[in-house]
Order: C-alpha cells, then structure tokens, then sequence
C-alpha cells in the first residue's frame, strides 16, 4: 500500500473538511469525471437503463475517449440552488473539493496536527462520502493517489 507524494495529506485534509454545500465546486469546474458506477448509480435514482442514463447524461471524457464525463459541467445541470441529485451525485463530488482532480500544484495546510493511521483515513472518506472502501480505493487508483498490487488487503477488506 502507498499514497503518492502529497496524496495523504489531500486525503486527510478531506475528511477534515465540512462542506458547506457553497457550489463553488458544482460551478467551476470544465470537466464532471464519471465512472461506471455513478452510471448506474443515476439510472437508479432516475429509473432510467444504463445505456439511456449513458446517452443521457455523459460524453467521452475530453482528455481520454475510454473514460466519460458529464454532458453539461459549467455549470452543472443539477446544481441550482443546491444539488439536486445529492444521494446519486458522482464519486468525483463525493470526494470535493481535495480528491476530486489531480493535484494541484501547492501544499495543503492541514486544519489539525492529529495524526491518522491509513485505516482511518479510509474510514472518515468512507464515511464522509457514503462509498464502501472499495470504490474508494478505486478512485484513489484513478486520480493517481495510490498504488497498490492487486491482493492490496483493503480490496480484499472492502
């Protein structure tokens, strides 16, 4: 198991984080990543099949054609006045605002000087984003913030 530079300190500072569901994160950015899942996930909470969900909502991602985004981004279609899928919203607004894109390029300032095993940060983005450990290891694995091998033990946990 291992966090690339500056990975667990982004991790730390996201379970730290109380969002006060400002939509900065909603309006801003050019590209809403989706994953399979979150697919699946919407097509659930609009009663929808995936390929309708799929032709739906997403496009291939801008940056590579083998993964998808959000059609509409910036703003996002379901941000007015607060979100408006918030229980289906995608993994990448589950883990807004530090684990959502690749890093940027400066340090994050910690909020506390508490000092968290890895379980417990797989714990609190967990629990602060409602996805089993799993899909959190699978994200981490898709932003670039962990590397692992295959029997990596929270896999075989989650």
């Amino acid at each position: 198991m291992s966090w690339k530079d500056g990975w667990r300190e982004r991790a730390i500072a996201q379970i730290e984080f109380t969002c006060d569901r400002c939509g900065r994160c909603c309006t801003r950015p050019e590209v809403i990543d989706i994953l399979v899942e979150d697919i699946y996930r919407l097509g659930r909470h609009f009663h929808t099949k995936f390929t309708q969900t799929v032709r739906e909502y997403a496009v291939p991602h801008r940056n590579d054609s083998r993964r998808m985004m959000f059609k509409e981004s910036r703003p996002c279609r379901f941000y007015k006045d607060g979100c408006k899928i918030y229980s289906a919203r995608p993994i990448v607004c589950r883990m807004a605002p530090f684990l959502a894109a690749p890093r940027p390029n400066h340090d994050i300032e910690l909020m506390s000087n508490r000092e968290y095993t890895d379980d417990e940060i797989f714990e609190g983005l967990m629990s602060s984003s409602g996805l089993t450990r799993h899909e959190v290891v699978r994200w981490l694995r898709y932003i670039g913030a962990w590397e692992d091998g295959n029997n990596d033990w929270h896999e075989q946990t989650g």
